[in-house]
């Protein structure tokens, strides 16, 4: 994998540079550097592959989930023997207003809760087969997105819903529970119970 520099522009926030020091390195080093220092970018956008090389690995988006480079960019990484990275902006990405992933459309925005809690259970089933690599900080991101994404929904049944999945996917897999992330994370939902509440 080679992993490129990207310019990110949006209409309504200043150019960002994802770009990172030359160096080479595994995939899974690289993954564990990006997740200690919170510093990891998920975007396909950002990663050349060879096309031979994604077919023996089986390596394939999963039809219908949205956010997908969530999942796949981290399968990927732990399958690279070897990552060479480049500063080199080769990918410009432009975000759009009210596209897929910008609209706060109650039915879009359930559409991507439910996408994130689909991603957070494969990244926690990687983690149970692979207890050798600590994926917690990802899931919680993931997690952390879908709850965000729930605050937004204007109606009840939307709030509802996300909350719903939330609960579901922590009750499900309890393997990803025995640490301290999860308790934050039961802490999180709490706050969000007494949200919908108070202020709804």
């Amino acid at each position: 994998m080679i992993r490129i520099g990207v310019e990110e522009i949006s209409a309504s926030e200043p150019t960002t540079i994802r770009a990172e020091s030359k160096c080479e390195t595994s995939g899974r080093e690289y993954l564990a550097n990006g997740f200690r220092d919170h510093s990891f970018y998920t975007s396909s956008c950002a990663y050349l592959y060879q096309t031979k090389w994604l077919r023996e690995k089986a390596l394939v988006f999963e039809e219908g989930l949205l956010h997908e480079d969530n999942l796949f960019t981290v399968q990927a990484l732990l399958k690279a023997d070897t990552v060479l990275v480049t500063p080199t902006l080769l990918y410009r990405y432009i975000r759009r207003p009210e596209s897929i992933t910008t609209s706060t459309s109650d039915d879009k925005l359930l559409v991507r809760i439910k996408s994130y809690a689909r991603i957070a259970s494969s990244l926690s089933a990687i983690a149970n087969q692979d207890p050798s690599f600590d994926l917690r900080w990802k899931i919680q991101e993931v997690i952390d997105g879908a709850q965000r994404l729930g605050i937004l929904c204007s109606t009840r049944k939307g709030q509802l819903i996300a909350l719903h999945t939330l609960l579901k996917f922590m009750l499900l897999y309890r393997g990803y529970g025995r640490h301290a992330l999860q308790l934050q994370q039961w802490a999180r939902v709490l706050r969000y119970m007494r949200y919908l509440v108070i202020h709804r």
